[in-house]
């Protein structure tokens, strides 16, 4: 029974496959519209196709009027129907065979493995689903969007995307996209730092470059990004607790592995992203815990003094990061 999942069928439509039937269903709109594209520059790149797009507020008889009219001078058709009747789409299989049309039935939920739709169509054609990626899945569904570019995207890299961008392949694809225009030619690999010159200046990920320039006692950049971050609007106060979550994390990454605990298992164990586990497991190397828990005391002064008005937020805050930046790390 050929029923994929977005991944596996964007491969079968690279290798050459192209079902003459496609059902596409689930909530991940990004990607169901992604595999729509690639099946019709399939299409494209062999002959003149001719391309329609069905609503279900249309009407049934509008799209049996497109799925029976052939127009002239064109050898084949791809028709896509947005949500149409399960019961029309049943009797209209029936009555199918003609080898110019492509049809896509497209559905902005998911269906049932037992729908009767699902199996009448993977009997003819293919059924694909279209669910949110997760894990594992969204890294390497980056590193194939970057193959399908002609770039590499290694998995540190593929690793820093995911944490930046979340669960969300469109954010992803428009951060490829911009490392992939900023390389041209020059190189054919996506490195973190590329994505680090190309990407948008996101608040929560300027949050990340600072902790981040923080943590590498980078003071200048540090107060580059802290300056650049109030004059976006951001809250003293936010900012301060996002130091301290960040120390925290690292003071428990330590406790975790004197008691001899694998980077992975502290992923797991704290619910944090592996690439962020990775990198409190490099800096807690340069903040011993004592260190740590001086940090937190400062850093809960900071907060007392910002809720309570003691003084100018940008200098209390900006007083904080260089007294962090400018402790010499342990010899």
């Amino acid at each position: 029974m050929p029923v994929f999942n977005q991944l596996e069928a964007s491969q079968r439509l690279r290798q050459g496959e192209i079902p003459r039937l496609l059902l596409i269903h689930g909530e991940e709109r990004y990607l169901a519209r992604g595999l729509l594209h690639a099946l019709k520059a399939k299409l494209a790149s062999a002959e003149a196709v001719d391309y329609l797009e069905w609503d279900q507020d249309d009407g049934a008889t509008e799209l049996y009027t497109a799925l029976t009219t052939m127009p002239f001078g064109v050898a084949q058709r791809l028709v896509v129907a947005n949500n149409p009747d399960a019961g029309f789409c049943l009797s209209y299989l029936k009555l199918s065979g003609d080898d110019s049309l492509v049809l896509v039935l497209l559905f902005h939920s998911r269906l049932s493995a037992s729908d009767k739709l699902c199996r009448a169509v993977a009997n003819q054609g293919w059924v694909v689903e279209c669910a949110p990626l997760k894990g594992k899945e969204i890294t390497a569904w980056a590193q194939g969007e970057a193959r399908l570019r002609g770039k590499q995207l290694p998995g540190p890299a593929a690793e820093y995307l995911h944490f930046l961008c979340g669960a969300n392949p469109g954010l992803i694809s428009q951060e490829l996209e911009k490392a992939d225009l900023y390389l041209g030619e020059a190189s054919p690999q996506i490195t973190m730092r590329v994505l680090q010159e190309t990407g948008s200046r996101t608040a929560s990920r300027s949050i990340f470059e600072l902790v981040d320039a923080v943590a590498a006692r980078k003071s200048g950049h540090a107060r580059e990004i802290l300056e650049d971050l109030l004059g976006q609007g951001g809250a003293p106060v936010y900012i301060a607790n996002m130091l301290a979550r960040h120390f925290l994390q690292l003071l428990e990454v330590s406790l975790w592995e004197q008691e001899g605990a694998a980077p992975q298992v502290i992923s797991k164990t704290m619910g944090i992203h592996p690439y962020v586990a990775q990198k409190l497991h490099q800096q807690r190397i340069s903040f011993p815990a004592p260190a740590v828990e001086a940090i937190l005391s400062m850093l809960l002064d900071l907060d007392r003094a910002l809720k309570q008005g003691w003084g100018d937020p940008g200098l209390l805050l900006a007083a904080a990061v260089g007294e962090i930046c400018n402790q010499k790390p342990p010899a």
